[in-house]
């Protein structure tokens, strides 16, 4: 079997198998809690890796962010000292003939034998959640953790409502992996939650756990086999090819110049009910050169929907090309373009934006003016008068 169909079954048992190169890293997070206490419970699922190693804040490490890297904020900077024994206890007794067990963690004292999962959960956490849909699945006993950081609430912390990807970064015994989510979905739901493939990247969103219990049997209504994105001519060419479909309305195809902001390109309608290979495959030609990125989005007859990885590709346009010079560039830089270029907008590594007029023109050359930027590197959008964008890299130094 390969790597991608075994992550494939790991997500039908909500991402809770690990294949022999899995990593030390999160692999589920609940972002939508049940009840009036939501964040009660939240929970994050965590895989640890090949090696053994103590319970601690060190050693398990989550952050979160609804903005970027730069905002993410630690929701596991403390556990419970004692665990919750009682908690734990309720856990186990729903588990009846189950092959494994929960075991009450005491940080700093217990340690998590290499090749197991963790349950961290939010120490107000109120009801008991029924987790034997997890039984029969070879996991091995799993460690309950609780958080009693402030930066995770019993009002909840993940978000779930429309807005911008939310970001995830796991540091398990050393081993970093960061990870988004976009909760773009059109309903808002109890149990609600985001599914990641080893290495992180984007999440594969849920929302069939009734009253947050998890549920083996939500076999994914579509088998990607692949997903793949390449120039041909003027235009990109993204296809996909699916091993099955159950119940499944439609595709949507997101293009993004920055893997953050999405746009809605195409919608393809889906086979319904399939057992045999289906293909699709779209033409897309994005308004200037530069790397784009493209992410796939899967909805049932019901609503329910997931997302898939994201790819991205280098796209040239065959018109005639722009040429940035100097690069590096000190007190200004030159644009030679046949059109006349109207303006220029100069993106720091911190995300701040400038727009920026020709201070001469002389032939085909634009000059720039960027005396007051600090050396660094930048990004260059520029826009000329036929309405053509391009997008550049260069460096200001000294």
């Amino acid at each position: 079997m390969s790597k991608r169909l075994l992550a494939a079954v790991c997500l039908l048992h909500m991402s809770l198998c690990a294949y022999a190169e899995q990593s030390a890293q999160l692999v589920t997070a609940l972002i939508n809690g049940c009840g009036p206490s939501e964040g009660a419970s939240e929970y994050l699922i965590i895989y640890s890796g090949g090696s053994s190693f103590t319970a601690n804040s060190t050693n398990i490490n989550v952050q979160y962010s609804s903005t970027d890297i730069a905002s993410l904020v630690t929701v596991t900077d403390s556990f419970v000292a004692g665990g919750n024994s009682t908690y734990v206890s309720n856990l186990n007794t729903q588990l009846v003939g189950c092959d494994f067990s929960f075991i009450n963690v005491i940080p700093e004292s217990t340690s998590i034998a290499a090749g197991s999962h963790i349950l961290v959960l939010n120490d107000d956490v109120l009801d008991t959640i029924d987790f034997s849909a997890f039984c029969g699945q070879n996991l091995g006993n799993i460690y309950v953790l609780f958080s009693d950081d402030t930066s995770w609430p019993s009002t909840g912390r993940f978000a779930n409502s429309p807005g911008s990807d939310r970001l995830f970064r796991s540091t398990i015994n050393g081993t970093q992996t960061d990870f988004s989510y976009s909760d773009n979905w059109a309903t808002d739901s109890d149990g609600d939650y985001v599914t990641w493939n080893d290495g992180g990247g984007a999440g594969a969103i849920y929302s069939n756990y009734p009253s947050c219990a998890p549920d083996n049997v939500n076999a994914l209504p579509v088998t990607l086999l692949s997903f793949t994105c390449r120039q041909n001519g003027n235009h990109v060419e993204v296809v996909w090819e699916t091993a099955s479909e159950e119940n499944n309305s439609h595709f949507t195809i997101f293009r993004s110049s920055n893997g953050r902001e999405w746009n809605e390109i195409r919608m393809i309608s889906g086979k319904g009910t399939t057992n045999g290979l289906s293909f699709y495959s779209i033409s897309d030609t994005p308004p200037y050169s530069g790397r784009w990125y493209y992410r796939l989005k899967q909805t049932d007859y019901n609503g329910e929907f997931e997302f898939f990885e994201i790819i991205s590709v280098w796209f040239k346009t065959n018109e005639t090309e722009m040429k940035v010079f100097p690069n590096p560039a000190s007190n200004v830089f030159n644009v030679m373009s046949a059109t006349l270029i109207e303006e220029a907008w100069v993106i720091s590594s911190y995300g701040n934006m400038t727009s920026r007029k020709p201070v001469t023109r002389v032939d085909q050359v634009s000059t720039f003016s960027i005396a007051d930027l600090s050396t660094g590197v930048y990004h260059l959008i520029i826009l000329d008068k036929a309405g053509q964008r391009q997008k550049f890299k260069f460096v200001v130094g000294n």
